[in-house]
């Protein structure tokens, strides 16, 4: 990664953990205004490929989420 990272602020090093998470939840936010400028790896992009290459090969062998998360509680 290149060198030019910004500091941190005292303030945040100083914060308790949770004003810390709130901080930096905050920053994402920001990024995240416009999803089209955040950068998707490679390897997702890879892994979302043969996903959907599996569900369209064979796209019956799914379960609603509300049988799954039953059977998760259940057990």
């Amino acid at each position: 990664m290149a060198n030019n990272k910004l500091k941190i602020p005292s303030e945040f090093i100083t914060a308790q953990k949770e004003q810390r998470i709130d901080f930096v939840q905050d920053l994402w936010d920001q990024i995240a205004q416009d999803p089209k400028s955040v950068p998707v790896p490679e390897s997702h992009k890879h892994i979302i490929r043969e996903r959907l290459e599996e569900y369209r090969s064979n796209p019956q062998p799914g379960r609603p989420w509300g049988a799954v998360r039953d059977e998760i509680l259940n057990n």
